[in-house]
């Protein structure tokens, strides 16, 4: 199966519409349905190795060339907890996405925007949300949204929401591994109920068989169990507390032994 993505430009770029195909078998299910789906609000949540930056740089590319305000242009956000993130995660890796689409751009490192003729992608990070302003944006997208601080986290989602305008397809979509109880779970699971608008897709790194062959046996004899849970199987569960005893088992590891005297 393939979606076939078209885009009628403007006059003023004088050349042939867009034509863009997905091809599902190009993807993981859940890499699938996260490229496709059209919720206003969408999260991936997955482990280790299960491709979630990968999906998102594309899901970041659709959106640049098809989600458009009026006058044919996309204007999006690119949002990381840092910069150095966003530097390694996603700044070169979609340099190279462009280059092998033929799609000219400019990249001004200083102010960390991308033009192309199709539209701007700024940059911005989770460390300073208050320096989120003036926008009419067609889509925001946000990467290791748990690895912020939640409040940063929740500053900076909210600061989007308020700027999704620009268009009446206007979208965000998050993707992060779990983080424990954070922003992800606060949006997506706690406060579920008051949005019709949410969508979440969660995923394991069982779930990509291109992985090394070791990776995961290697993961399961250096990770306790709670932490298998959040980066293998891409579970929410608490990191915070309890990490030391949490494979305490009081019937396998207390023995009732008195101890010798030792006089002296």
């Amino acid at each position: 199966m393939s979606v076939k993505c078209y885009r009628a430009l403007p006059p003023l770029f004088d050349m042939e519409a867009v034509q863009l195909i997905v091809n599902e078998e190009d993807y993981l299910p859940h890499q699938y349905e996260f490229l496709t789906s059209t919720e206003k609000i969408l999260g991936l949540v997955c482990g280790f190795g299960a491709g979630k930056t990968h999906v998102f740089l594309r899901k970041v590319l659709l959106n640049h060339l098809f989600n458009v305000r009026a006058d044919g242009r996309s204007n999006g956000w690119v949002i990381y907890p840092t910069l150095a993130l966003a530097e390694e995660l996603f700044v070169e890796e979609f340099k190279i996405i462009l280059d092998n689409l033929g799609i000219t751009y400019k990249y001004n490192i200083q102010k960390g925007i991308f033009r192309t003729r199709y539209g701007v992608i700024k940059i911005y990070t989770l460390m300073k949300p208050e320096l989120m302003i003036g926008a009419n944006l067609t889509y925001v997208g946000i990467d290791e949204f748990d690895v912020a601080k939640t409040n940063k986290a929740m500053d900076g989602f909210k600061k989007s929401l308020a700027r999704l305008r620009g268009s009446e397809k206007a979208v965000i979509f998050i993707v992060t591994t779990p983080e424990g109880f954070k922003a992800t779970y606060e949006i997506f699971v706690r406060n579920a109920k008051k949005s019709k608008s949410l969508k979440l897709i969660q995923a394991s790194s069982y779930d990509n068989p291109y992985l090394p062959s070791d990776y995961l046996s290697l993961m399961k004899e250096q990770y306790d169990e709670k932490l298998l849970k959040a980066y293998l199987e891409g579970q929410f569960v608490n990191l915070k507390s309890g990490t030391v005893y949490y494979a305490f088992d009081r019937l396998k590891h207390m023995v009732k032994e008195e101890l010798p005297i030792v006089e002296g």
